[in-house]
């Protein structure tokens, strides 16, 4: 998230509320770094979460395109329909990953309170967010690959695809209302294909050594989990974009 704040500050004009916002979210990373409870680093992360989403919205160029800040079941703008769309197909990826390779997806550790949910395809889909979501999200927006009338109002449970899964984290990000906003199927066809395109993508993993696809690093990270949990290995080292 930082490496997309400092990367936005290099091409946007985001003034000294986006500077602050990126000094602030810099703070929180040393805060989590001493932090020795969940409560409190669930309470960084969400902290961090707004930090980092004031500085997002300033990244999506069309005039038509409106982010309120993050919400979901429903969406409420035509961005929050982008990004929950891709975050719920990143999250079945991440899901399907860990039960491939012995994993109990329920068992999870930042979660760990979300019972009866998959709380450890929570914890591993964090880190695939803003490389994979949230970039993807900004480029069909400011490419034209997605326009105004690729989206549409939804009310009520009339929704034709899954909505983005909650998690405790995100709990005060869930709509109160029914109403909201979602992709059309028009828009389904356009975003799926692109992600598909960008989960082919090959890019040099440092920690494996090789160039390598997200599909196959949903699975590379999934078994360096699991070996971390054998004790084969001593820490988790999840995605790092630079």
């Amino acid at each position: 998230q930082l490496t997309f704040m400092q990367r936005t500050l290099r091409t946007k004009s985001l003034g000294s509320e986006g500077k602050k916002a990126i000094s602030d979210l810099k703070q929180i990373l040393v805060s989590l770094e001493k932090a020795d409870n969940l409560k409190s680093i669930r309470g960084f992360e969400g902290i961090g979460a707004r930090y980092y989403f004031s500085v997002f919205r300033r990244s999506i160029n069309p005039g038509w395109a409106v982010f309120n800040g993050r919400s979901m079941n429903p969406p409420q703008d035509n961005v929050n329909a982008v990004l929950s769309f891709l975050y719920t197909l990143l999250f079945y990826r991440v899901d399907a990953a860990l039960e491939t390779v012995g994993l109990d997806p329920y068992v999870g550790y930042l979660h760990v309170l979300n019972y009866g949910k998959p709380a450890l395809a929570f914890d591993l889909l964090e880190e695939y967010r803003t490389p994979l979501a949230d970039t993807l999200t900004v480029a069909l927006f400011n490419l034209g690959i997605l326009t105004a009338d690729d989206f549409e109002p939804v009310k009520g449970d009339d929704v034709e695809y899954p909505l983005e899964s909650e998690d405790s984290l995100s709990e005060e990000n869930i709509s109160p209302v029914k109403k909201g906003m979602l992709l059309s199927k028009d828009g389904l066809k356009k975003v799926i294909p692109q992600l598909e395109k960008k989960l082919d993508t090959l890019f040099f993993h440092q920690e494996l050594g090789l160039r390598v696809t997200y599909k196959k690093l949903f699975f590379e990270q999934a078994r360096h989990f699991r070996r971390v949990l054998s004790g084969e290995e001593m820490a988790y080292r999840p995605l790092q974009i630079k």
